[in-house]
């Protein structure tokens, strides 16, 4: 018996270690980073709508940054390191996926906001962070996020009418990548419900989706709301409405901060 079980759990680690690509060379990857900045130059791509907005985005990822720990990504990373936070006020969800002497990783975090005592202000925030594999393999989930654009998809205001078409209460996406040669910071907010109207949010909301199957967050799920209009002839009509939640994760206290 003890025979049997050695050798299934040798069966086990073989196969484990036969599927770990995280450092297999993946041209495909490889191509698409070249073609992001081809040239000589620092690419740094920030939004400058004005600057009051550019402030303020400054200042809510500078303190992001320095409550999470993170170092800045604005003067580049070698070799690539791709943060996509989930929501719009206070960042709740962060993955942080890089390349990092060639081996890539997957981090993704919670984090609460601890207020002040007046409610005015964020004094700290409470993060639990997991390491996830992808199920599919890192080569064939790179790719998948690489030809779904998450690295060149433009910032929401550089989207004709997209502003006008946003809720008022808004969640989504903000991605930050580094290469050695590039910086990039953008927003799509509401994706599942702007990407009928557009092709990026479109972009987003499946990456968003791969994301959360691959790595077997349970994150988000798909729900439909009945909205009940009348017409000039008093009829009722039922919209079907799309929208992604956020549900609330319960870690692993056992294996947080922990690499499997």
């Amino acid at each position: 018996m003890r025979v049997c079980l050695f050798f299934l759990s040798a069966l086990v680690s073989l196969y484990s270690c036969q599927h770990d690509d995280s450092s297999t060379s993946n041209p495909y990857a490889a191509k698409i980073l070249a073609q992001l900045n081809p040239t000589d130059t620092f690419l740094y791509d920030f939004p400058t709508v004005n600057p009051y907005y550019e402030k303020f985005i400054r200042d809510q990822k500078q303190k992001s940054e320095k409550f999470l720990g993170l170092p800045s990504l604005e003067g580049g990373f070698d070799s690539i390191q791709i943060r996509i936070w989930f929501s719009y006020d206070h960042f709740d969800y962060l993955l942080i996926l890089q390349n990092h002497k060639k081996e890539w990783s997957a981090n993704f975090c919670t984090f609460e906001a601890i207020y002040s005592k007046n409610f005015d202000s964020i004094t700290s925030v409470e993060k639990t962070c997991r390491y996830k594999t992808p199920k599919s393999g890192w080569i064939k989930f790179i790719d998948s996020l690489f030809s779904l654009q998450i690295l060149i998809l433009p910032d929401y205001h550089k989207i004709s009418g997209y502003k006008q078409y946003m809720p008022n209460d808004v969640t989504g996406a903000t991605v930050e990548l580094a290469t050695r040669k590039v910086y990039r910071y953008y927003h799509l907010f509401e994706p599942e419900y702007m990407q009928s109207k557009f092709r990026q949010a479109g972009k987003m909301s499946s990456i968003l989706h791969l994301i959360d199957r691959e790595l077997d967050l349970h994150l988000f799920r798909v729900k439909r709301l009945e909205h009940k209009s009348h017409n000039t002839k008093h009829s009722t009509d039922t919209i079907k409405i799309h929208e992604i939640e956020l549900q609330e994760i319960k870690a692993d206290t056992q294996n947080n901060n922990s690499k499997p």
